[in-house]
């Protein structure tokens, strides 16, 4: 275990590590405005993305299967909204409770990533196999479809407050 940790670049580390801070961030109670809720869907999105056309190319096929599991997921989510939301249509702020969900998103992503980085410097022939590949794609689109539906939730909540006002 330790000839494998001491081979993982410094910057792995870094980025397990913010990855941590922003998790336990969101694991409390915080106020956001209506811009920054998108800001975690957008940038796990670019990451997805950018880790299939990195690792397997711009293939159709590919990206199509990331499209499924992204739309999968925001049909049977239906566009969740936390537990708690107060929204202040006054100062345009929302007040959202915390959730151990992105934290657990973004941790299993990372290694995703990490294994996947991984397979290439081995030259693991499986990263190579169709039902691999497939696999990785949906995994990816899910867990975007995730990101993506909590902030369609808090959006449709916003336009119920503004509409009740």
């Amino acid at each position: 275990m330790v000839s494998v940790l001491s081979e993982i670049n410094v910057w792995w580390y870094l980025v397990i590590i913010s990855l941590l801070c922003l998790g336990v961030a969101h694991s409390r109670v915080r106020t956001l405005n209506v811009i920054s809720i998108f800001i975690m869907p957008i940038v796990m999105t670019s990451i997805s993305l950018l880790g299939i056309i990195v690792f397997f190319g711009a293939v159709p096929l590919y990206l199509a299967v990331w499209s499924a599991g992204l739309m999968s997921c925001l049909l049977v989510v239906n566009y969740a909204v936390p537990r708690e939301v107060n929204i202040e249509p006054t100062d345009q702020s929302i007040t959202v409770a915390g959730s151990w969900l992105p934290i657990t998103l973004m941790v299993v992503i990372f290694i995703l990533k990490y294994q996947m980085y991984s397979m290439v410097l081995n030259q693991d022939e499986m990263i190579e196999s169709l039902r691999f590949i497939i696999g990785v794609c949906l995994l990816y689109g899910l867990f975007c479809g995730v990101f993506i539906a909590r902030c369609l939730g808090l959006l449709r909540a916003i336009k119920q407050v503004r509409a009740n006002d």
